[in-house]
């Protein structure tokens, strides 16, 4: 017991520096804003006739109700500001705070209306997860205006909202694969499956096919069955050993790297270019502390 409680101590509260938590918040944000928010307007959605709202989830649970444009306007505007602050770093914890309250509204207001995936659910659970962190000590506004207070030590309190983020990060990756085996078994690989998605989405994207450059490249994998049956195979087995990255250095290395190009390829090839929403989160990954002594020293 007292070799479980170790490693489990050790891998949610080792001692890490305040600044690369700082840091991925900035960073998470920022894209988010950059890559999302700022590339599609979300007001679009106000404007669903409200026969077509089926309420999903909490919307279910607290019997919410449609809300008018404008009430709607103000909200993703809110929403907007909310994650701008919490990129810069500014009254952190109210604006991390915001941005999740505000962002499992704005972003699961969509959902009500027949779409749902799981690279915009991710998000919210980010953010909350940044506004029980102390992210706001180092890199941000809030942390320069008390530059009169010492640089807090090395701590796990810094350590475990990363780990944490890394955990939803990799479940997500293995819900998708599972998924799938539960709702086709094998033969998402053996299909056409995948194959025909290339087809089917050329008609439902039209603007995004003919932009994307992998247009002539998914043109020709529609040629060759088999290789689509393999890159099947393969982006199932990526998905279902992403946990392995939590646990093994090894791991890491290859499986994140391979989830960023995996998610790239789906961008190109299947023209949804939905994973610029949490891009961001791969800054999660990066081992930041082995730079602690490059501009901010570990003060032990």
């Amino acid at each position: 017991m007292n070799a479980l409680a170790t490693m489990w101590n050790r891998f949610w509260f080792a001692p890490v520096p305040a600044w690369p938590l700082g840091l991925c918040r900035a960073w998470f944000f920022a894209s988010f804003y950059a890559l999302y928010l700022y590339r599609w307007d979300q007001r679009v959605y106000a404007f669903f006739p409200d026969g077509f709202f089926q309420p999903r989830s909490f919307f279910a649970w607290l019997s919410l109700s449609p809300v008018s444009e404008a009430t709607f306007a103000w909200l993703v505007t809110g929403f907007e500001w909310a994650v701008i602050l919490s990129s810069l770093g500014l009254f952190t914890r109210l604006a991390t705070t915001a941005s999740f309250v505000l962002g499992l509204y704005v972003i699961g207001y969509q959902f009500n209306y027949g779409y749902l995936h799981w690279a915009h659910a991710v998000v919210p659970i980010a953010m909350g997860i940044l506004a029980l962190a102390p992210c706001g000590e180092e890199l941000s506004i809030d942390a320069w205006l008390r530059r009169a207070k010492p640089r807090q030590p090395a701590g796990g309190q810094y350590g475990w909202p990363m780990q944490l983020v890394q955990l939803v990060f990799v479940s997500i990756f293995l819900a998708a694969g599972l998924s799938k085996l539960r709702a086709a078994g094998l033969a998402w690989i053996t299909s056409d499956t995948l194959r025909y998605y290339m087809l089917e989405n050329q008609y439902i994207f039209p603007e995004a096919a003919a932009a994307s450059w992998g247009h002539p490249v998914a043109d020709w994998l529609v040629l060759h069955p088999a290789l689509c049956r393999f890159l099947a195979g393969c982006s199932l087995a990526l998905e279902l050993s992403a946990p392995a990255a939590l646990f093994s250095h090894r791991g890491k290395k290859i499986l994140i790297p391979s989830l960023f190009l995996f998610q790239v390829g789906n961008a190109l090839l299947l023209y949804q270019d939905f994973f610029f929403a949490y891009l961001g989160l791969y800054a999660f990954w990066v081992p930041w502390q082995h730079f602690a002594s490059q501009g901010h020293p570990r003060k032990d």
